[in-house]
Parts: structure tokens; C-alpha cells; sequence
């Protein structure tokens, strides 16, 4: 499977991607460059992202059980959220994870840390 997201606005949009599945299983699948600047989390005016990208990333999406519906919840911001990317690449790196998908064990983290950045 791949995401692809456009961004129509005149300005560039920072985002944060999150996948929900059918159990409630939450994962980030963007950013997934834990060691990269918050500059790795925009999506420049009138450019298309997509996720994975097939010439840069190392990881591919995969369906896969619980069957179900996956619900993508998107975060974007015209600032860049550099507090939320330091508190993602945190949890990141306490799981042992550098460039790729993270899953998260307490989605209310996740979300509370996207939700205080300015």
C-alpha cells in the first residue's frame, strides 16, 4: 500500500501521519526519519508526498491482521512542529527505531505531543 497527500494551499504544510488500526493499534508511518531535522515533516506548496516513497524508503505497508478498517488520522500545521518531532524521534529512539514506522504503545502520548506544539 502506499499514501499519497497533495498539498493545494500556497504555502508549505509540516505533517505528521498516524495509522489506526482495527484494534486501536496505533503507529506513526510519517515522519519515519527519526534522526532528520523537522524540515524532513514538509510538504512544500503544490507538491504531493508520498508514503513510502519507492526511491527512499526502506520500508513498504503492508496489510496485514487484525482485518478491518485502518483509520489515517493526518497533522498538519503551516509551523513546523519541532517540539512533536522531538517528543516522536524520543519515543523512536527508546524503541531502537531510525528510519521507519513507529508503533506506539500509548496512543494519548502520540496525540498530546502533536497537540502542544504551537
Amino acid at each position: 500500500m502506499r499514501f499519497e497527500g497533495e498539498n493545494r494551499e500556497d504555502c508549505d504544510l509540516y505533517l505528521s501521519v498516524l495509522a489506526i488500526d482495527s484494534a486501536g493499534a496505533m503507529s506513526v508511518i510519517f515522519p519515519h526519519q527519526w534522526t532528520a531535522s523537522a524540515e524532513s515533516t514538509v510538504l512544500p506548496a503544490q507538491q504531493t508526498l508520498s508514503i513510502p516513497n519507492r526511491d527512499r524508503d526502506r520500508f513498504r505497508l503492508v496489510t496485514q491482521p487484525p482485518l478491518g478498517t485502518t483509520e489515517i488520522l493526518i497533522v498538519a500545521s503551516t509551523k513546523p512542529m519541532v517540539d512533536a518531532l522531538k517528543g516522536l524521534q524520543a519515543i523512536a529512539n527508546e524503541c531502537g527505531f531510525r528510519d521507519c514506522p513507529i508503533p506506539v504503545t500509548d496512543p494519548k502520548i502520540v496525540i498530546e505531543i502533536l497537540l502542544a506544539d504551537p
